[in-house]
């Protein structure tokens, strides 16, 4: 990544889940506006030091944290995947 995250620029050849990180990270902070740091990491049952990670890109969210953060939040922080059937 070129630049400081999450707004910075990947790398042509980045893997793709770094893009889903600097989203999640993005849409994180936006979700966060108005909000505590600890009043959502209480909800989520998450450390908030996970949720500074998660803004700081020094770690990409699992999926236990990320649906965590989710259900707490009312929002999806992961992109959707373009033509792709959801599984059920």
């Amino acid at each position: 990544m070129a630049g400081t995250w999450p707004n910075g620029d990947a790398v042509a050849d980045a893997p793709r889940a770094l893009e889903h990180a600097r989203t999640v990270s993005l849409r994180l902070g936006d979700a966060l506006t108005g909000r505590s740091v600890t009043e959502v990491a209480d909800e989520a049952d998450l450390a908030r030091s996970t949720i500074y990670d998660l803004l700081g890109g020094r770690t990409w969210p699992d999926l236990i944290s990320l649906g965590k953060l989710e259900d707490a939040l009312g929002i999806e922080l992961l992109p959707p995947l373009p033509d792709v059937d959801p599984v059920r």
